[in-house]
């Protein structure tokens, strides 16, 4: 599939229980989505060249990015979802979600992120999950509210974790 066809069947009006199921599709280069309302999708096993830009974005049903593989940065920043954010195994270049609103879990369990992952001045109404991750880069976590709680299990949040005025409420608990 090109990036055209792609950005077509995202951008296709949201009806509740359908998706887009582009598992394992690939791209080149990136994809810019950034400031588009998406339906539901299901990219768990893409390989992307590039950025995956959702900026500003809006996603409206499951989004999914398990086991994908992005070149470049996976950029959520000011995107607002209405379900859970998966990305189970996401090997990306770099995460920045500054001012993201997620309104259900933001998994990133067994993610491997070789650059920083910037979470500053994002909601996560649910919980954070960083189990097994790597985050080569660091965390930055400044500003940040977890509504949720935060479970990590033997993280790596590789060189620094930032984590100035970051509110984390529910249940929480992070394991070494």
């Amino acid at each position: 599939m090109t990036g055209d066809e792609i950005e077509r069947e995202l951008t296709r009006p949201w009806r509740h229980g359908e998706h887009a199921d582009l598992r394992g599709v690939e791209i080149a280069g990136g994809l810019d989505l950034s400031g588009r309302t998406l339906r539901g999708f299901d990219l768990s096993g893409a390989r992307i060249g590039g950025d995956l830009d959702l900026s500003d974005a809006t996603l409206g049903g499951l989004a999914w990015l398990n086991g994908a593989r992005i070149g470049g940065t996976l950029r959520l920043d000011r995107a607002r979802t209405r379900l859970d954010l998966r990305a189970r195994g996401l090997d990306a270049g770099g995460l920045s979600a500054e001012g993201a609103q997620i309104a259900g879990i933001f998994d990133l369990d067994g993610a491997h992120v070789s650059g920083r992952v910037r979470l500053a001045g994002a909601v996560l109404l649910a919980n954070l999950s960083l189990e097994g991750a790597r985050l080569e880069g660091g965390l930055d976590l400044e500003g940040t509210e977890v509504m949720g709680g935060w479970w990590s299990s033997d993280p790596d949040v590789g060189r620094e974790a930032a984590a100035n005025a970051a509110a984390v409420h529910g249940r929480h608990g992070v394991r070494r």
